[in-house]
């Protein structure tokens, strides 16, 4: 069982997850099942852990900087 939260506004998508790899795969297979591709250039993972095992083509944020006004 996934433990996930999906928060979409226009055309972005966040889903936030414990598993990251799993849920990328299952993206991959259901929206084939649709004829949907994503773009894996603008495609951003962000972590909070030390360390996780990705695919390679998808980009890892290593670091955050948050600015507040």
């Amino acid at each position: 069982m996934y433990t996930y939260m999906i928060l979409a506004y226009a055309d972005d998508i966040d889903i936030i997850v414990r598993e990251v790899t799993a849920v990328f795969i299952r993206i991959e297979k259901e929206s084939v099942k649709v004829e949907l591709t994503w773009n894996e250039c603008k495609t951003n993972v962000i972590m909070s852990m030390d360390f996780v095992t990705l695919l390679s083509r998808i980009e890892l944020v290593v670091a955050l900087i948050f600015m507040i006004h």
